[in-house]
This record gives C-alpha cells, sequence and structure tokens, in this order.
C-alpha cells in the first residue's frame, strides 16, 4: 500500500494551495480572451464540441475528468473505424479551407483589440506621470549633460553648448556657427557626422539647457501607425529650474527672441541665406506684404566715377510679376533712414516708414 503524504513545513501545509490556486486562477482570467479564440476555433474545425474529456487518475489515485482543448477530430473509414491519428491531427488554420479568412479577421479582431488596450494603459500612466513632473533621465540623451543619480549634470561639452548660444545671441549665423564648430572639431554626441543646421537650431531650442523641463513635447502616438497622432488632446508641464542649467536665463532669453524674430521673417516669406544682407528682412513693402531685396544694376550710361553699376532696393512681389506697383529705393536712402528698427515699410510714394 502507498503511504500518504505527509505536508513538510507549514508552507506546503497552509499556503501551497491557496497559492496554487490563486496563480491559476489569475492565468484563466488574463489568459481569458486567449481560450475564448481557441473556443470558437475548435467549433469551426473540429465540427462540433472543441473539448476532450478523460478520466484520469489523480493525487490517492483518485479519479478525475481532465477536460482539454480538442487536436483531433472524430473522422472514421467507411467500416465506422476511427481514421489514423496524423490523419485526424488538425490544424487549427488551413489556408486551403473558406473559413480561414474567417479564422484569420477574428483573430486579427482580437489581437488589435488587445493592442488598444495595451496602448490606452500606457497613455494613461505616462499622462499620469507628466502631470506629476516624473520623469526618467537617459544617459546620452543630448549633448552637454550626464545623467548622475536621475538628474542632468553638466559635462566637459559643455562649452560646446555655452559657444552656440553666445555666438547666435551676438548674431552670427546658424551655418557660420556650424562651420565655426566643424573647424574646431567639435563633435556630436551620438555621431561622428559634423554639426549641421537642424542639429544646432534644435539645440538653440532646447529648453534644457537653461535648467527647465518640458514633458510631453508631443501628442500621443496612434496605437497602429506608432505616430504622434496630432488629433489626440494631450498637456504638457513645464518645470522650471529644474537641473543644473549650462547657459543663462538672460543669454537663453536672448536666444529665444532672436528665434521668434527669424520665424516671423520666414513666415512673411523671408529666407536668410549665408550671405544675405543684413538688413534683408527688415523691410516690406506696405502694398503687397513682400519683402525688399537688395538688386545690383548695371547704368546705362557712362559714370564720371568709372563706375558701371548702382544698388537698388526693390519689392519682391513687383520683380516676380505679382502686380505691384511700388517704387524701387536706392542703397543709400536706405542705409541713412534704415536706423535700429525690426521693421520698415516703404510706401507707394518711396517713403520709409518704421513699424507698418
Amino acid at each position: 500500500m502507498k503511504k500518504k503524504h505527509v505536508p513538510y513545513g507549514p508552507y506546503e501545509k497552509y499556503f501551497k494551495r491557496p497559492i496554487d490556486f490563486c496563480c491559476g486562477l489569475a492565468a484563466v482570467i488574463v489568459f481569458s480572451w486567449l481560450y475564448l479564440i481557441l473556443i470558437v476555433l475548435g467549433a469551426i474545425f473540429m465540427r462540433g464540441n472543441p473539448f476532450f474529456t478523460q478520466d484520469r487518475p489523480g493525487k490517492d489515485e483518485k479519479v478525475f475528468k481532465l477536460i482539454k482543448f480538442r487536436t483531433m477530430d472524430n473522422r472514421r473509414d467507411k467500416d465506422g473505424n476511427l481514421l489514423p491519428d496524423e490523419v485526424r491531427l488538425n490544424k487549427y488554420i488551413r489556408t486551403d479551407e473558406p473559413t480561414s479568412n474567417l479564422v484569420f479577421s477574428l483573430m486579427c479582431a482580437v489581437a488589435q483589440d488587445e493592442s488598444r488596450s495595451i496602448s490606452e494603459n500606457i497613455k494613461t500612466a505616462n499622462r499620469h506621470r507628466v502631470e506629476a513632473g516624473v520623469y526618467t533621465p537617459r544617459q546620452k540623451q543630448m549633448l552637454g549633460y550626464d545623467v548622475q543619480d536621475g538628474k542632468f549634470v553638466p559635462n566637459e561639452d559643455a562649452r560646446i553648448i555655452q559657444h552656440i548660444f553666445t555666438r547666435y545671441a551676438e548674431g552670427a549665423g546658424i551655418r557660420e556657427i556650424c562651420r565655426e564648430l566643424n573647424e574646431q572639431g567639435a563633435k556630436r554626441y551620438r555621431a561622428e557626422k559634423p554639426f549641421t543646421h537642424q542639429i544646432v537650431r534644435h539645440i538653440l531650442s532646447n529648453e534644457s539647457y537653461v535648467g527647465d523641463k518640458r514633458l510631453q513635447k508631443k501628442p500621443p502616438c496612434d496605437f497602429l501607425t506608432k505616430k504622434p497622432d496630432p488629433t489626440q488632446p494631450f498637456s504638457t508641464n513645464y518645470l522650471t529650474d529644474d537641473h543644473e542649467a549650462i547657459v543663462s536665463r538672460e543669454l537663453w532669453n536672448a536666444a529665444q527672441e532672436r528665434l521668434k524674430r527669424e520665424e516671423d521673417a520666414r513666415e512673411a516669406g523671408v529666407r536668410r541665406q549665408g550671405n544675405s544682407h543684413e538688413l534683408y528682412g527688415r523691410i516690406f513693402c506696405e502694398q503687397c506684404g513682400e519683402p525688399y531685396v537688395q538688386r545690383t544694376f548695371t547704368k546705362r550710361a557712362a559714370a564720371q566715377d568709372g563706375n558701371r553699376y548702382y544698388k537698388v532696393w526693390c519689392c519682391r512681389g513687383r520683380r516676380n510679376g505679382n502686380g505691384c506697383k511700388n517704387p524701387n529705393v536706392a542703397d543709400e536712402r536706405i542705409q541713412e533712414e534704415v536706423q535700429s528698427g525690426e521693421r520698415y515699410c516703404v510706401t507707394r510714394m518711396g517713403e520709409i516708414v518704421e513699424g507698418l
């Protein structure tokens, strides 16, 4: 006679059974959607009951009923005998059967719904983190900073950031700053490539270098395309003085003011180049709103001083044929009358007025 098992220790006697039951119940709940799919597939492919039942001996030789998903159907030959196992073994999805499209559609719908559920849970967790002002800095996240004890700490590359902001606030162009950095052998953080216009402009607009941090800058991603969805509402959280700054607040404000002026100029149709005149983008046509540009013309008659060329400022819209009739203005007048103002307009009568 087989000796009855005696529980060993308090864990096996009091805790093992409840823990096993709770874990098994949790697994059934978590994978209930998968069981539902298997039930439907079994009913379709098995052409009947998807479950297989059998009496099995268990603990203390007690017989219990085993229930599992069927993998073989009950097809028989002409004499009523079951066909061999390898014939009756059913693959749940067979592309040569018409029902396979239905099965694929059902599985795709369930998988998509599960992906949507996971995405919503992640978005909710991220939204709560943003509202609480909690974020996790990553190593090698941006030039000029290292991560120590969960905080951004300036490193030896901070001098590159200071050079960029200082030169830009002094009036240097972004392409000029790129050329200076590349000539000095400055390196980007995660690439050996040279500095470009896009990289420097991104650095100038990154609030982290003044010690602040904006959380949730972009809308959350769509769970299907994995790209930011601009139709989804979201909120940001701006943290002031979150970590040690590389540039001062005054230098940061000066750089942002210039970025704003250049953005306004681009919206007005001004596209600055490396060799653009310093007054380009500050003089506009009162009639059509286009910027005035400097052009060089050749004199028809020979000048007494031997100079055959003269410079004037003309409306770009008039040169492009938009019907504007505003007059040209001599370069000498522009140099005399355009001073420190940010914006000037040329009237229909040829007058240069500030601030229109």
